[in-house]
């Protein structure tokens, strides 16, 4: 028989064991919880004031029905309402160290995906895998902080769509410097496999600028792609957001509003590098999530 003795608490720390613990039917089983203590006012009135989330919500209040309704037009693209996307957007900017709000528009909000290359003499490749199928982490609705991960089985239908909003600068040779973003698709035809590009060369832009590209037609039945974003001959940055990959009528984009995006795209290992891709070390690439004005 197990027995049960009483825990040895030092006098001098008896009134603290006391005001934490609680001990729960000693007599029958050995079991203590921690006694949940009510707030005081006063700490009360200083979560509050320290919290972002008041003095958000009245600079919501004294926005204009114009200005909500540009919010919520933005914030329609993640299916969120218009107060949540700017509870989110200026959350971050005040995080960030910045002032105000910030002019909702469609380009892109929050945060935003940021792609790096240092060097101007190699390829730097980044990778985001769509096999056919894989696993992802998803939300479990309900519970505060909390996910799973499903497997993800990705049909593949026509026509297949790319979007995306990005904004790109970088140096190097102008005749030399390429930046690619497109997608590499498997296809089976005559019972062998084979693979075709949808995408193209980015061109410099100061402003935000939005790339599309579409395939509706192949002699073939599509397998399952992969999403490369190529740099060479050029150092500089990729900023992209609302990435829109789309088939079978939905968006399988993974991260589209880039969010944490080091866990949706990577730096391509070497068995995955196309023809005239050459393998690097990839020295100086970065990949983040990053608020911008």
């Amino acid at each position: 028989m197990v027995k049960i003795v009483n825990p040895n608490i030092p006098p001098e720390l008896q009134g603290e064991f006391d005001k934490a613990v609680n001990i729960q039917n000693y007599a029958g089983y050995s079991r203590i919880s921690l006694k949940k203590g009510f707030f005081s006012r006063k700490l009360k009135k200083n979560i509050i004031a320290r919290s972002m989330l008041p003095n958000i919500a009245q600079s919501w209040a004294g926005l204009s029905e114009a200005e909500k309704t540009a919010w919520s037009n933005v914030a329609a693209i993640a299916n969120l309402e218009g107060y949540w996307q700017m509870v989110q957007d200026t959350a971050k900017r005040k995080k960030a160290g910045l002032e105000g709000l910030s002019t909702p528009t469609t380009e892109h909000c929050a945060n935003i995906g940021y792609l790096y290359q240092q060097t101007m003499d190699e390829h730097t490749v980044f990778i985001q895998r769509h096999n056919a199928g894989y696993s992802a982490r998803r939300k479990i609705p309900g519970y505060s902080g909390r996910y799973e991960y499903v497997t993800i089985t990705e049909n593949v239908t026509l026509p297949l769509e790319l979007k995306f909003n990005y904004k790109c600068e970088f140096s190097g040779e102008p005749m030399l410097r390429e930046l690619h973003v497109f997608l590499w698709l498997h296809y089976l035809k005559d019972e062998v496999e084979h693979t075709i590009s949808i995408g193209g060369q980015l061109t410099e832009q100061e402003n935000w600028d939005n790339a599309e590209f579409i395939l509706d037609e192949l002699d073939g039945t599509p397998l399952y792609y992969d999403l490369y974003f190529h740099f060479y001959g050029c150092a500089g940055y990729l900023m992209y957001d609302n990435l829109q990959i789309t088939h079978s009528g939905q968006n399988w984009a993974i991260d589209p509003f880039a969010n944490d995006i080091a866990r949706a795209v990577q730096l391509c290992p070497d068995d995955l590098l196309l023809v005239g891709m050459t393998p690097t070390d990839n020295a100086g690439a970065e990949i983040k999530s990053i608020f911008v004005e």
